[in-house]
């Protein structure tokens, strides 16, 4: 099972990823980092100790894999890989454009998307910005999709998940990594999809 995190640049994802690791209580974590056409490099997390290398692990425009056996998530079936994407912005930067296809055609491929978006930002501008309308539109039709508004501890955060249901509608899960909100909601959403 692969599950893709996505989002726009500080949307939270690695984050995201790091409190979810705690949540199932990981010790252990095999990565594999690498940029678009490129070979994997191969790392070892100890968890809690090393968390902040899940963060700096991913370069710039790059992927980052975290590969567990689901007998250690309580979530039945196959191994799952959870990828980091790179962030997805409108900017038109020549050398983000393999990495936004890679993420796309990811996207469209895995069994999970968990999409990101930040509620203080969102709240801050009175707006959701064009990448994560598209995005959710692609998602819409996706079985295993679910938007997440992170950093709702942040200040803003909850007007923002208030506008950012207007447009992602009631699948939204409002979360916040740093106090662990919505994190029990995220790992049910997770086991729903193997049911």
């Amino acid at each position: 099972m692969e599950c893709v995190l996505v989002g726009m640049p500080g949307s939270g994802r690695s984050t995201l990823l790091a409190a979810l690791l705690r949540s199932w209580a990981c010790r252990h974590v095999p990565a594999s980092f690498w940029l678009p056409q490129g070979s994997p490099s191969r790392a070892r997390i100890r968890l809690p100790s090393e968390e902040r290398r899940i963060l700096s692990l991913r370069p710039s425009g790059g992927f980052l894999a975290i590969e567990l056996p689901a007998a250690q998530l309580g979530l039945g079936g196959r191994r799952w890989t959870f990828l980091e994407t790179p962030g997805l912005s409108d900017d038109t930067n020549p050398g983000m454009g393999q990495a936004m296809a890679d993420t796309l055609a990811r996207i469209l491929s895995a069994d999970v998307v968990l999409h990101l978006i930040d509620a203080a930002v969102a709240a801050a501008g009175r707006r959701v910005s064009a990448v994560d309308l598209s995005l959710n539109r692609v998602g819409q039709s996706l079985p295993g999709y679910v938007p997440l508004a992170t950093k709702t501890d942040a200040p803003g955060g909850e007007s923002g998940v208030v506008l950012l249901r207007q447009f992602m509608g009631e699948r939204l899960i409002p979360c916040s990594a740093v106090v662990g909100q919505g994190i029990r909601q995220i790992r049910a959403f997770l086991a729903s999809i193997v049911v």
